[in-house]
């Protein structure tokens, strides 16, 4: 997992070993990188059977939260997100073709949260223009 500062809020890059390491340890599904800006915060993704929105505006199996809670990205010290099973799936299952991937939008506390999935096999079994289409 990789993450970053976009324009309008936080965006998390998964790749193949994400998906396989979640795979492989349904009970400690997790994953967890530095964000390189700000304080450079430790964030954590939870995938869980069923998430809880608490957030104002946030997509059903989906919630963040933040330490120190209800502050500014520029200041929090730790990121927490949540994502239900069923969206994990979507975002490594379900190729977009205008992401060129899985991609996963919701609202939260920063504005917007966007998270991207992309797997060279991925993406050549879904690409019409693919040499590798299977």
């Amino acid at each position: 997992m990789r993450t970053g500062i976009g324009v309008v809020g936080l965006n998390l890059f998964f790749v193949e070993e994400d998906k396989k390491y979640i795979k492989n340890n349904p009970d400690d599904a997790k994953l967890e990188c530095i964000l390189n800006s700000y304080l450079k915060p430790k964030v954590t993704l939870y995938v869980n059977e069923h998430v809880e929105n608490t957030g104002i505006m946030e997509e059903p199996g989906f919630h963040m939260e933040s330490t120190p809670p209800k502050t500014p990205l520029s200041e929090v010290t730790s990121i927490d997100v949540y994502l239900s099973k069923e969206n994990w799936h979507k975002l490594t299952e379900v190729y977009d073709s205008e992401a060129i991937g899985g991609s996963f939008f919701t609202r939260c506390a920063w504005d917007r949260c966007q998270m991207s999935f992309w797997s060279e096999d991925f993406f050549s079994k879904n690409n019409p223009y693919s040499r590798n289409t299977k």
